[in-house]
């Protein structure tokens, strides 16, 4: 309830009511909603509100700080706060540069991509699409969704993102860059942690020849790209 994915009129409906109150009330869905069985329909619902909890924001104070485990006072907790937001920073422009380099290679180069290397980007960022709805409880095989509508207008994105990778193979190859395999297993210890699973699981899954050919040219794209990065020269506006 109150969640920005709930129906607008049923957090509306919300609104005023007190602990132990009860209301009943309609919402109204479009035909296009989301969810197949609620689209086009008009709901009564009844409802009975138990209890109402506030949030309070603790006092800081190194009692707080001492609270999360590896803190001694305040002005270390704040300290560590500000190494975080500084890395973030960091991160978020090493990002815009590493995009911006990408974007000039796609621009300085001219040849026709695969189709099939563009359809299977296409389909990468479809099952991207439908795994985030999955997510937030919604049925992609259900969803008012032109999917044909949607493969048009991803292919723009994929074709640029085919584009780049292919440049950064190649660039990788003609500098003969290699994928260790101390590397290679800090990629699959990394990816574990990330997904919270067992590496010897990531391991297996990563056993098939295909799929492991495919993370090493990751890996080689990746470092093709960072070696762009050190050599290219920074303009700061």
């Amino acid at each position: 309830m109150g969640d920005e994915h709930t129906h607008e009129d049923f957090n509306k409906a919300l609104i005023g009511m007190s602990a132990g109150a009860e209301k009943n009330f309609l919402v109204d869905y479009a035909a296009d909603y989301p969810e197949e069985k609620l689209a086009g329909r008009q709901v009564r619902f009844s409802l009975q509100l138990n209890d109402i909890k506030v949030k309070e924001l603790p006092e800081l104070n190194d009692e707080f700080a001492k609270d999360l485990g590896e803190f001694e006072n305040l002005d270390q907790l704040k300290e560590k706060i500000r190494e975080g937001l500084a890395n973030e920073k960091q991160r978020a422009r090493d990002s815009n540069v590493r995009q911006q380099l990408l974007q000039k290679l796609i621009e300085a180069t001219d040849f026709p991509v695969p189709e099939v290397l563009l359809e299977n980007r296409i389909d990468d960022k479809i099952r991207a699409l439908a795994h985030n709805m999955s997510q937030q409880g919604m049925d992609p095989s259900k969803a008012n969704l032109d999917w044909s509508k949607i493969r048009t207008d991803l292919r723009s994105d994929a074709e640029k993102e085919t584009r780049a990778a292919l440049i950064l193979s190649v660039i990788a190859e003609k500098e003969q860059m290699k994928v260790p395999s101390e590397e290679f297993e800090a990629e699959l210890q990394q990816r574990a942690e990330s997904a919270n699973q067992p590496l010897e699981k990531i391991k297996q899954a990563f056993q098939e020849e295909g799929r492991r050919a495919s993370l090493e040219d990751q890996i080689l794209r990746r470092k093709a790209l960072a070696m762009l990065t050190e050599q290219a020269k920074i303009i700061e506006e």
